[in-house]
């Protein structure tokens, strides 16, 4: 009995594997595939997803290219990087801190500001401090303290994408926003 493999003539490609008692008997079977050697004068059993045939002799296989698999594995590691940081932002500088910010530099800003004027900064007299001017530098040196934070996440974000970009398999993209989301995550765990 003759064991023989099948092969893609235009790819070198090994489609299967076969058994006849002829070579007559294995083409006739094959039909327009090509034949390649008998199987049984190899060292080895060739694998059609390591091995292809090329010009009768058997090669290791190019491995297979990740294409759109990794173009959507990154796709969506990229975009799982960035919802982690916009909730990192988020809870960073949330809505109310940029408001209070912008109050803050425009009160220290004006020659003589109307409490009126600003709302948040007249909330916070008596609890965050005496005065306008006291709640507005508070306010400003609260606020400048987050920015190591926020800057660390924007290098976050930048590490994650040079690191999704490199990966050369879909399966190690996982693992990159895995790490970055808990890095960037770790940024806001004492934010008041």
């Amino acid at each position: 009995m003759i064991q023989y493999l099948i092969v893609d003539p235009a790819s070198g490609a090994i489609l299967g594997s076969g058994a006849a008692h002829t070579w007559e008997d294995a083409t006739a079977s094959t039909g327009s595939l090509g034949i390649c050697v008998d199987l049984a004068s190899l060292p080895f059993e060739p694998a059609p997803d390591r091995h292809r045939v090329v010009e009768g002799q058997i090669v290791d296989a190019p491995p297979p290219d990740p294409g759109p698999a990794l173009a959507a594995a990154q796709s969506v590691g990229r975009a799982s990087v960035a919802r982690a940081a916009e909730a990192a932002r988020t809870a960073l500088m949330p809505m109310r801190d940029l408001l209070r910010e912008r109050d803050a530099v425009s009160w220290l800003a004006a020659a003589d500001p109307d409490l009126a004027d600003y709302p948040l900064i007249a909330a916070e007299i008596g609890v965050t401090a005496s005065t306008g001017s006291q709640v507005a530098q508070v306010i400003l040196h609260d606020l400048a303290a987050r920015a190591p934070r926020l800057a660390r996440l924007e290098g976050l974000m930048q590490e994650a994408d040079v690191a999704i970009a490199a990966a050369d398999d879909p399966a190690a993209v996982p693992p990159i926003v895995a790490a970055s989301a808990a890095a960037i995550t770790q940024l806001t765990e004492d934010v008041p």
